[in-house]
C-alpha cells in the first residue's frame, strides 16, 4: 500500500522495472478543478461497500477515482509484482469491470494519481539509488499510451517519498516522506506553487500532523483546506481528518465514516473533489485479501 513498510521486501526486485526512468527536472501540469456545478449541503456518508468485482486475494491499495466515478486506478501485487491496475464501468451505480494491469505504466510503480484531463499520471517507484521517488508519466491525448516515467525532482529527495496527491486547484502537492526532519517513519509534507504551470516551492513538513509512527496517504479538497490521511503503527492504520484554519492544519480526528462496521485497519482514503465519494483500503473481515478496496458515498440533502 502507500505506506512503505508493506512494500520494502519487494523494493530490490522492483528496482529493475524503473532503472531506466528519467531524472530530469520535469513536472506535468495538474489541471485546476472545474467549479462544482451541483454544490449543495451534503448529508452523512453511508455504509462502506466492498468493490468485490475489483478486489483480489492479494493486496489492493492506493485507489484513485475519476470525478465521474467511471474510472478507478489502484496498486496491487496480485500478479506477484507491484503494478497499477485500472477498472471502468458504464455508470456510477454499476459494478466495475474486471481490472487490468496497465501495460503502458511501469511495474514497480503504484499509488497512482491521474490529472482530470487524463494526460498525466503520478506514482511512486523505486529510486535509482535507494528508497522510493515520485514519478510522472504523460501522453498527448487519452487514446495514446503513457510515455516513460520521469522523476519529479522538485518533490523527490534522497529519502523515501510516497503517496503524492494534489489539491483540486493544482496549487498544493501533498505527500509522505522520510527526509531529514521527520519524527516518524513517514511524515506529511506540502509544496505550493502560485500557478498550475509554475515550479513547486520547497516542500514543508506539516508539523502539526506529525506523529512518532507512520503518517501517509493524503487526500485533499479543492483548496487543500480539508485533508484526509492515514496514521498508525503499520499495519494498524486509521484514516484521520483535519481542517486548515488560517494556514495551519488543526489537530486531526478519526474519520469515522471509513470505520463503520470495521474490525480491521483503514488507509489510503481518496476523496473526490465534490466531497461526495471516498474510496479507501481496509483489512476488515469479509474481504478477499489483505487490504481490499471499499467505497462510501453521500448525497445532497
Amino acid at each position: 500500500m502507500r505506506c512503505l513498510a508493506s512494500r520494502a521486501p519487494q523494493r530490490a526486485i522492483l528496482l529493475v522495472a524503473l532503472a531506466s526512468c528519467g531524472r530530469v527536472g520535469f513536472d506535468a501540469t495538474v489541471d485546476a478543478a472545474s467549479p462544482i456545478s451541483d454544490a449543495c449541503t451534503l448529508g452523512s456518508f453511508g455504509v462502506p461497500q466492498q468493490l468485490a468485482s475489483v478486489n483480489s486475494p492479494s493486496t489492493d491499495w492506493g485507489p484513485w477515482l475519476s470525478e465521474d466515478r467511471l474510472e478507478l486506478l489502484f496498486g496491487s501485487d496480485r500478479s506477484g509484482t507491484i503494478g497499477i491496475y485500472s477498472a471502468s464501468r458504464t455508470s456510477s451505480t454499476s459494478a466495475f469491470d474486471a481490472p487490468i494491469l496497465r501495460p503502458d505504466l511501469p511495474l514497480g510503480c503504484d499509488d497512482p494519481f491521474q490529472s482530470g484531463d487524463g494526460l498525466s499520471i503520478w506514482c511512486e517507484g523505486p529510486s535509482a539509488t535507494m528508497g522510493t521517488d515520485l514519478y510522472v508519466m504523460t501522453r498527448p491525448d487519452r487514446a495514446a499510451a503513457f510515455g516513460p516515467p520521469q522523476r519529479v525532482d522538485d518533490l523527490s529527495s534522497s529519502a523515501d517519498d510516497d503517496s503524492l496527491e494534489f489539491s483540486g486547484d493544482g496549487l498544493h502537492a501533498l505527500f509522505a516522506s522520510s527526509r531529514a526532519g521527520t519524527i516518524g517513519s513517514l511524515d506529511l509534507f506540502e509544496a505550493r506553487r502560485v500557478t498550475t504551470t509554475a515550479g513547486w516551492n520547497t516542500p514543508v513538513r506539516l508539523a502539526t500532523l506529525a506523529t512518532p509512527v507512520l503518517d501517509c496517504c493524503p487526500s485533499a479538497t479543492d483548496d487543500a483546506s480539508m485533508l484526509l490521511f492515514s496514521s498508525g503503527a503499520f499495519p494498524s492504520l486509521k484514516v484521520y481528518q483535519t481542517m486548515r484554519i488560517g494556514d495551519v492544519f488543526q489537530p486531526p480526528e478519526l474519520f469515522m465514516p471509513t470505520m463503520l462496521g470495521s474490525d480491521g485497519s483503514e488507509a489510503d482514503a481518496y476523496i473526490t473533489r465534490d466531497g461526495k465519494t471516498i474510496v479507501f483500503s481496509s483489512t476488515r473481515s469479509g474481504g478477499l485479501g489483505g487490504f481490499d478496496l471499499y467505497l462510501i458515498e453521500r448525497a445532497c440533502l
